[in-house]
């Protein structure tokens, strides 16, 4: 059984920006299917009678959530290599465009 399709492997390749050969293609379909197949018997699992997961309901042991000042926008633009319209310019995501 094929879990990843043409269509949906050639889709994450092209999310990712990875170009892989046809031999190492079907491998990663196949390495695929078997971690969508784990996820599939671990979704199934008998989970009802587990104890809660450890910290769950207890209090939380992190900092609070406390606002802290900032850089002002100014500093921060004025530090920034390239700024329109009072925002950070940045080139596009590993070279590619916008479709």
């Amino acid at each position: 059984m094929d879990a990843i399709d043409d269509a949906t492997l050639e889709r994450m390749l092209d999310l990712a920006a990875v170009a892989v050969g046809d031999d190492a293609r079907e491998r990663l379909r196949k390495d695929l299917g078997r971690v969508l197949e784990s996820m599939e018997a671990i979704a199934e699992a008998p989970i009802d009678d587990l104890p809660p997961t450890y910290g769950v309901g207890e209090e939380s042991r992190t900092r609070p959530d406390a606002p802290v000042a900032g850089l002002d926008r100014e500093a921060a633009l004025s530090a920034a290599p390239k700024s329109a319209d009072d925002h950070f310019v940045l080139p596009s995501a590993m070279g590619r465009s916008k479709k």
